[in-house]
């Protein structure tokens, strides 16, 4: 078999959702977010909590809103991350479609069902993301412009390895 024969993708539920939610993890999407609602929750109530931490005052009903508030920021980076990977691969019909794969030499190719193709030029890939179930290309965006490929289908025929060895040709000859 050759490196540039189509091979289908099988995408399954699990490699779905760990790609996704390894790319959540490595993005600064969370901590951002995280970052903003505490600095605009103490915003709102510093002048109410700082007579209380000089200790002239009791802790104020704003500090307990507050908390409140927190926790289900909280709450919603951890939905973020257990239930919307898990849902993802149901209501996203792009998963559940039968898509083919092919290694070539100066880039990866995507084949639809319905034969049209995309390449995604080795040069272009920016950052690798694996981890047990799929492997993830960032090839601009992190938000749109990535490729969540399922590691059981690249395995077989050492094909992940040849994907890693285009990969870093392709850097070698950016930095060359």
């Amino acid at each position: 078999m050759s490196s540039s024969d189509p091979f289908p993708l099988v995408f399954d539920r699990a490699a779905v959702s760990s790609g996704q939610r390894l790319r959540l993890i490595s993005s600064r999407r969370p901590l951002f977010i995280l970052a903003v609602v505490v600095l605009f929750s103490l915003a709102t109530i510093w002048e109410q909590l700082l007579p209380w931490l000089r200790g002239e005052t009791p802790v104020p009903p704003e500090l307990i809103a507050t908390l409140w508030g927190l926790g289900l920021a909280g709450l919603v980076l951890v939905v973020m991350f257990v239930l919307v990977p898990l849902v993802d691969p149901l209501i996203n019909h792009w998963w559940q479609r039968e898509y083919r794969l092919a290694l070539l030499p100066d880039a990866l190719r995507m084949i639809g069902p319905d034969g049209a193709s995309y390449d995604v030029p080795w040069e272009k890939v920016r950052r690798v993301l694996r981890n047990e179930r799929a492997l993830v290309l960032i090839f601009g965006s992190d938000r749109r412009d990535f490729l969540i490929l399922p590691r059981a289908s690249l395995q077989p025929f050492g094909r992940e390895a040849l994907l890693d060895q285009y990969i870093e040709a392709a850097k070698g000859k950016t930095n060359g």
